[in-house]
């Protein structure tokens, strides 16, 4: 007999499935971090990153499954990685094409305002 159970209509809905938004989270979350390390490094200053693009995918799943951010977000030190990345923007925005600057900074801009956004279940942050 099957001790399985759908719970609902969403793809994570049964106790197969209920699980994996809270290991995406983990995942991408580690995927941040570890990018974020790296731009505190300027050995790795060329202009060039893969940060975005993780922090893109953690709000995505951030905002697709709220009760896990909301439940965890105090992992990730927000203000610091802001400050991680706005360091590293200093050190290479012109490093970066003109015609792409204004871009990349207002979508990292963006980002960051969704990422500070995600209420936290936590008592102090």
């Amino acid at each position: 007999m099957c001790k399985h159970k759908v719970t609902g209509t969403k793809p994570e809905n049964n106790t197969k499935a209920d699980l994996v938004p809270i290991k995406l989270f983990y995942d991408t979350l580690a995927q941040v971090q570890d990018r974020a390390n790296s731009l505190a490094n300027p050995e790795y200053d060329d202009g060039c990153q893969a940060f975005l693009v993780y922090l893109e995918h953690f709000l995505y799943i951030c905002e697709r499954y709220p009760n896990t951010a909301a439940a965890r977000i105090y992992k990730l030190k927000r203000k610091e990685l802001h400050e991680i990345w706005n360091s590293w923007w200093e050190r290479n925005e012109k490093k970066i094409p003109v015609k792409y600057r204004s871009g990349i900074k207002e979508s990292a801009d963006s980002m960051f305002d969704r990422l500070f956004a995600i209420k936290s279940w936590a008592v102090s942050e």
